[in-house]
């Protein structure tokens, strides 16, 4: 039996939230997506789950925007990686978040290309997490 593999999806938009959730969860992975809607309930679920993934919006209604969120995941759980989603393509924003440590970077979009993407996208993270992980236990 498979692993479950548990994602936390943080996104003020619960149109965006129930479509992304529904599009990771579809399909033959074993996907767990856990979502929240702010940044603040974003950090107390990490602070109490385990979570193979975070994918969060960059910009946010509530004062604690994604990159904070990625801030935090990074200084606290490096090993988790975070991608990054936008409504609005922006290079600068998407450089941004790579230099402090974002895996990736998602520009949202509802047709199928853009479903696949995301799937592509998570997939990746996961497969870098787990070569994270044994270079991690090489090196202790």
């Amino acid at each position: 039996m498979n692993k479950t593999i548990k994602i936390l999806l943080v996104d003020d938009d619960i149109n965006w939230r129930n479509l992304m959730k529904e599009v990771l969860e579809k399909g033959d992975a074993n996907y767990d997506v856990i979502t929240a809607d702010n940044g603040h309930q974003a950090i107390d679920l990490i602070g109490k789950k385990e979570f193979h993934i975070v994918i969060t919006d960059i910009r946010m209604e509530s004062e604690f925007s994604g990159l904070k969120i990625l801030d935090y995941v990074k200084e606290n759980f490096p090993i988790i990686p975070v991608i990054m989603l936008t409504a609005y393509s922006s290079v600068q924003t998407a450089k941004d978040s790579i230099k402090k440590g974002a895996f990736d970077f998602f520009v949202k979009g509802e047709d199928d290309a853009s479903n696949e993407e995301l799937r592509r996208k998570v997939a990746e993270a996961l497969m870098q997490r787990e070569i994270d992980k044994k270079k991690t236990s090489i090196i202790k």
